[in-house]
């Protein structure tokens, strides 16, 4: 059998209800029977796994493909559209000594949102969705621990896997030397850095390439959201049934969101640097040899489903 073809077939497996449970329901066990956890505890994850906890609007993102950005601006719309003014601020809780918290872009009336984890509400009181309320992941489809998602209404974020790739390299900082490990040339040793890399880009293109042909699912692409972002976010709100105030509302927001506004933010809070936010366009020098390997390995994949050339870039 082709091998093209046996990864096509796993992918199926891996993405099936079967797939999902043969992956996800030993962990839940495992929960059930720990005495060290209490009840109510139990029920919250059970409750999720089984229902998303109620709530039915989910974004599935690569990393650095406008996530963050886009929970920015349908906030903001959100606050405009309540009356707000849209301001925002900059949150760092590393500046104030909360280390493995991450920095934020802050509005004042905000969705209400959660990560597709079963693992949501542990330690808290159950979480109750307010309205409107939508969970994210940055997971391959079948990695989801969440019966239901299959059946909700799903935005698919996606990138040149190019910009993807150096945007990532930046992020993480990942050096020239560790270019192998990062491409899927080498094997990462010791305890080095968690990065989503190469394989872990393609699987999730692999995975949600699966269920793109469903009504419930919608791919947005990343250079198109910034082309044009009030059409791209009234297509998402539209599709999600958030009402925001339409396409008036959405370009206030978007102008509000921009760099410079963000750059506002940071001065005004004293930042002189984030992962946020990027400015300036720093490329990585990959080898001929590792881009070849890039090739090969999205060849196989289902990136093109998602409108992309390889030769994009």
């Amino acid at each position: 059998m082709p091998r093209a073809l046996v990864n096509r077939t796993i992918d199926v497996i891996q993405n099936s209800q079967v797939g999902h449970l043969s992956r996800t329901l030993p962990s839940l066990l495992k929960i059930l029977g720990a005495s060290s956890i209490p009840l109510g505890e139990k029920k919250t994850c059970w409750r999720f796994y089984f229902s998303g906890g109620g709530a039915w609007r989910l974004f599935a993102t690569l990393p650095r493909s406008g996530w963050h950005f886009s929970v920015l601006v349908l906030n903001v719309a959100l606050d405009l559209h309540r009356g707000g003014t849209g301001e925002y601020l900059f949150v760092d809780p590393a500046n104030r000594g909360a280390k493995g918290r991450r920095s934020f872009f802050v509005p004042g009336n905000r969705f209400a949102t959660a990560p597709l984890d079963w693992r949501t509400g542990r330690g808290q009181t159950p979480w109750i969705p307010a309205s409107p309320t939508f969970l994210q992941t940055h997971m391959p489809f079948y990695r989801n621990t969440c019966i239901r998602t299959r059946d909700m209404k799903t935005v698919v974020l996606v990138r040149n896997v190019w910009d993807v790739i150096d945007s990532l390299i930046n992020h993480y900082r990942v050096t020239p030397e560790q270019y192998d490990s990062f491409v899927g040339l080498a094997t990462r040793r010791g305890n080095g850095p968690e990065w989503y890399d190469c394989g872990q880009i393609a699987k999730f293109y692999n995975s949600w390439g699966t269920v793109l042909h469903r009504t419930n699912v919608m791919a947005v692409r990343y250079e198109e959201l910034m082309e044009n972002p009030a059409r791209e976010f009234l297509r998402i709100t539209d599709f999600l049934e958030i009402d925001v105030g339409g396409a008036e509302t959405l370009e206030a927001a978007v102008r509000l969101c921009s760099k410079e506004e963000n750059q506002k933010r940071l001065d005004a809070a004293g930042v002189t640097r984030t992962r946020r936010v990027r400015f300036g366009d720093k490329r990585s020098q990959l080898t001929d040899h590792q881009r070849d390997h890039v090739v090969r390995l999205f060849e196989k994949s289902r990136y093109d489903q998602f409108g992309y050339s390889l030769d994009e870039r």
